[in-house]
């Protein structure tokens, strides 16, 4: 009787699923997720040419590894840090320096 019932919800579920398109949109979720396992992988073999290139390397490397934006715990906030000061200094003003 339970293993009719689970046959029961998962036909209804499958039905629901092939009449929403989830089967499709699963597919292309998964393509999304290959590329951007792709281009993650990418990343450390990639030599930046500028400041702003190390600040995207940065950029990745937070967003990918951080748990959480505000985490606190070491190495997150002095990354964070790094990486405005890498962003700041490749800024055309950081260039002009007042007198």
């Amino acid at each position: 009787m339970l293993i009719a019932a689970f046959e029961e919800q998962k036909r209804r579920w499958d039905d629901a699923a092939a009449a929403l398109g989830f089967d499709a949109v699963d597919a292309e979720l998964q393509a999304a997720l290959g590329k951007e396992r792709d281009f993650t992988a990418s990343v450390p073999r990639t030599n930046a040419a500028s400041l702003p290139g190390v600040a995207a390397k940065l950029a990745i490397v937070i967003q990918l590894g951080e748990p959480s934006p505000k985490d606190a715990e070491f190495p997150w906030p002095e990354l964070r840090s790094a990486l405005t000061d890498i962003v700041r200094l490749a800024s055309p003003e950081a260039a002009v320096s007042p007198m």
